[in-house]
């Protein structure tokens, strides 16, 4: 497999610190009483807010399948790995971030969308004073 590629943006707030490949780190983000990153999303909330789309969507790319044995969130040849909160499945911030990079890196999310969600990305964390 071909080595990752790094994002290349034209807007200024996009523009990574030298070494750094994404924005967001675990260590970044801060977490409730019972673990839980703040903020966190649901698979619904991330189809919605961050690409646009319906639960339908997202439900569909976590599925596996013949054509995607580990289904559409793969990073760098690794499939992605997401948690459970009391039983239901949280996405935080560190991992729309990573799930934006996937899908474009299979081809499944263009350059203007993959950009529209890192601002989105960027904007969440800034109001809640993780950047």
């Amino acid at each position: 497999m071909a080595k990752p590629q790094p994002v290349i943006v034209a807007e200024p707030e996009l523009v990574l610190k030298k070494g750094q490949r994404f924005f967001l780190e675990n260590v970044d983000l801060p977490k409730d009483k019972d673990g839980v990153p703040v903020p966190s999303f649901s698979s619904t909330e991330v189809a919605k807010m961050f690409f646009g789309k319906n639960s339908g969507w997202m439900q569909w790319r976590m599925r596996k399948s013949d054509d995607h044995p580990c289904g559409f969130f793969i990073l760098d040849g690794e499939p992605m790995k997401f948690n459970f909160f009391n039983g239901q499945r949280r996405f935080s911030l560190y991992d729309v971030e990573r799930m934006a990079h996937a899908l474009a890196q299979g081809g499944h999310l263009p350059p203007g969308d993959l950009s529209k969600t890192i601002h989105l990305v960027r904007y969440c964390a800034q109001l809640h004073g993780i950047l």
